[in-house]
């Protein structure tokens, strides 16, 4: 309650202020809006496809990629208020205005009164570059026109503030996504509704080139250039294919790793021929030269020209076994030759028994067959070397060749894995252009434009309402910021938050000007008088009222004169003594005493202070002395005047808060000066002129005052 009081008594107080200013403000913008042209609206909406649209892509990978339908929709939003899109429209509509231009009626492309402004603006060099009744032709002209300098007519009409082909005007047509579905809406709205219409229409057509231009050049570009990257990746697929061809042939290479497996195999069959067949002539040999150690005569036998020809011969033959050919036949010559040389060897040995007494025929056969085996052994090293020879050279052609078939088979595997990505790469563009192509052929026009039969509603009154409400509410809270900080205690609210004392009361500014002066300051006397009463002791003979204040000129003096004069009115003895010619406050008996009666001496007899009821003592102000404690403690109530029009500053805060620990008990009030007089009639009652107007502000702006005082 207290707190909507305070916003009522701000609001009177600040009443003119918070009137007149938003009134004034409320004025001028609904002046400048009545000077705005009416505008036209109008609306289109296109169908995409983009979500629920057959798409091959989709359907191909068996699922929805939603981040990348929320792309493709941006990228339709962003296509239509692209400048290069509004630039078209411009320079089209443009065109097309200035192809129908009719500065006398009314038509279906604009309003007589745009022509005529149009008509006014528009350079001679533009006017000669209109086709009659060619629009595309007029179109070109103003394109080739537009690019040729940055200062010309064309380029400042689009990237100034033209009302209709400017890019800011064209920039305003509101394009949304209709909620979750495949459609965009778009919204225009200007002062003319033909050029409303054809700007939509024009925006719904070049959106649409401007998409298929786009997209399909993007697809265009990507298949040539993977379609010539598959012819060079082709050819050089080509060329290392053949190369290795050439190369196979040249190397006799039929399947390399077959015929190196092959070879380490006869490799390793031939190490272990040569290792038996080493054995087995060391141990012939070894058995020959101990048989011819018992055996006198075998040397000669040994060294027979027959037997050494037939030997050679047998040599030859096991020679031929080892090369494989015609092994039949060969062998039967073995038998052949290998029983001729025991023939020999039978003929040329005539011991019959060694020296040991064995018998010699045993030991010359054991001795032919070791020799034979010595033969065959040697002609087998020798053919089983040479063929050690041959696989050592097929080593040496297989190496370096293995190395060279493994980098060209790396380099075609490499160029064959690219030819197959870009393959891959050709097909998906090709794909992705046929699925452009289905989407593309979706667009459709579900809502056309239409011409708006009158213009829109203004809301100039309601704009109007609201600059006065926020005007109204601007000055409000930047009085209540004023108020908050403000430090002069101007009312019994203030004052009590400001100096931490309840205010007992107000009397009026001195010298009032005002035709209830005189009334006015009685009720407040006696308002003040009156309460102070309810604070007197009725025990004592004399009650003591002291007043002080923190600065000089606050009113003490008259505030204490008409107090004794209020109080001889109701029949009571006051007596008023003044710090200004009753006592000296620089007196030992004033800084030493122990009451009023100590230094308070009238200057005549007719006052004497111990017979009086009531006793007002005005001291000095608290900043000049200090006052003794048991003056301020012997009294029955201590009145602070606080002068309302001034501003409460930090000393007044000090020597309030010193005077509150001087009183102890006794009971501490501030009384305001030069107050207003709504501000004392708080405490009085409503106070004249008694007129209606009065009375209802007065009602107003005490709202609940009865309460406080019965809380009181």
């Amino acid at each position: 309650m207290n707190t909507l009081l305070y916003i009522l008594r701000l609001l009177f107080k600040r009443k003119w202020w918070l009137i007149s200013l938003p009134t004034i403000a409320a004025i001028v913008v609904a002046m400048i809006l009545s000077t705005k042209p009416d505008t036209y609206r109008s609306s289109t909406t296109i169908y995409t496809g983009i979500v629920s649209g057959y798409d091959i892509m989709s359907i191909s990978s068996g699922s929805q990629d939603w981040l990348s339908i929320n792309n493709a929709v941006d990228n339709l939003l962003s296509i239509i208020k692209a400048e290069s899109t509004l630039e078209n429209v411009s320079m089209r509509l443009l065109a097309q205005d200035l192809t129908h231009l009719d500065v006398e009626n009314d038509n279906d492309f604009l309003l007589a009164t745009t022509s005529q402004k149009l008509a006014e603006s528009v350079p001679q060099d533009v006017m000669d570059l209109v086709v009659k009744g060619d629009e595309k032709k007029t179109f070109e002209n103003f394109r080739e026109y537009y690019s040729m300098d940055t200062g010309n007519y064309l380029y400042r009409l689009f990237h100034w503030n033209d009302r209709h082909y400017s890019y800011t005007a064209l920039n305003s047509i509101e394009v949304n996504k209709v909620q979750s579905s495949d459609m965009l809406s778009m919204t225009y709205e200007n002062d003319d509704p033909y050029i409303v219409y054809h700007t939509l229409l024009l925006l719904t057509d070049e959106f649409m080139n401007q998409y298929k231009l786009l997209r399909y050049e993007q697809t265009n570009d990507v298949i040539k250039y993977f379609e010539k990257e598959l012819v060079r990746v082709g050819a050089e697929l080509n060329t290392l294919e053949e190369g290795l061809k050439d190369f196979n042939i040249d190397n006799q290479i039929i399947n390399y790793e077959e015929q190196t497996k092959m070879v380490a195999e006869r490799t390793r069959d031939l190490d272990v021929r040569l290792e038996t067949t080493n054995m087995n002539l060391q141990s012939a040999r070894a058995l020959r030269m101990t048989i011819e150690a018992k055996l006198d005569g075998m040397q000669t036998v040994a060294n027979n020209a027959e037997f050494l020809k037939s030997l050679n011969t047998l040599g030859g033959l096991y020679s031929q076994v080892q090369n494989e050919k015609e092994a039949e036949s060969v062998k039967t010559q073995i038998a052949s030759e290998t029983e001729k040389l025991q023939n020999i060897t039978a003929n040329l040995t005539s011991q019959k028994f060694t020296k040991e007494g064995l018998a010699s025929m045993d030991l010359i056969q054991q001795w032919l067959d070791a020799l034979l085996l010595e033969t065959k052994s040697e002609a087998e090293l020798d053919v089983l070397n040479k063929n050690y020879s041959d696989l050592t050279r097929e080593y040496e052609r297989f190496s370096p060749v293995g190395s060279s078939l493994k980098r060209q088979n790396r380099s075609i595997n490499f160029s064959e894995q690219t030819y197959l990505a870009v393959l891959e790469a050709l097909n998906e563009a090709r794909l992705r252009q046929k699925n452009l192509q289905m989407t593309s052929a979706t667009f459709k026009v579900m809502s056309p434009p239409s011409v708006a039969i009158g213009p829109e509603a203004t809301k100039n009154t309601v704009l109007t309402i609201l600059v006065f409400v926020c005007e109204f509410l601007f000055l409000f809270l930047l009085f209540v910021l004023m108020e908050i900080l403000s430090r002069r205690p101007f009312d019994k609210a203030n004052g009590e938050r400001i100096t931490g004392v309840e205010v007992l009361g107000a009397i009026p500014e001195r010298n009032s000007k005002d035709k209830f002066a005189d009334l006015v300051k009685n009720s407040a006397i006696q308002h003040v008088g009156n309460a102070t009463i309810n604070f007197f002791d009725r025990s004592k003979l004399t009650n003591i009222i002291n007043v002080f204040s923190t600065d000089y000129g606050d009113g003490k003096t008259e505030l204490g004169e008409t107090l004794r004069d209020y109080f001889k009115s109701i029949d009571l003895k006051p007596a008023f003594f003044s710090w200004n010619k009753d006592f000296d406050i620089t007196s030992k008996s004033f800084l030493m005493s122990w009451s009023i009666y100590d230094f308070a001496i009238p200057m005549d007899d007719s006052v004497n202070p111990a017979e009086c009821d009531v006793i007002i003592v005005e001291y000095p102000p608290l900043s000049r002395v200090s006052i003794p404690n048991r003056l301020v403690t012997s009294a029955a109530i201590n009145l602070l005047l606080v002068d309302s029009s001034r501003p409460w500053k930090g000393m007044d805060h000090i020597l309030l808060r010193q005077l509150k620990l001087q009183t102890n008990m006794t009971p501490i009030r501030v009384v305001l000066s030069n107050a207003d007089k709504d501000v004392i009639g708080a405490f009085t009652g409503m106070l004249p002129p008694y007129t209606a107007m009065h009375r209802f502000a007065f009602t107003v702006k005490n709202l609940g005052l009865s309460e406080q005082k019965t809380q009181e």
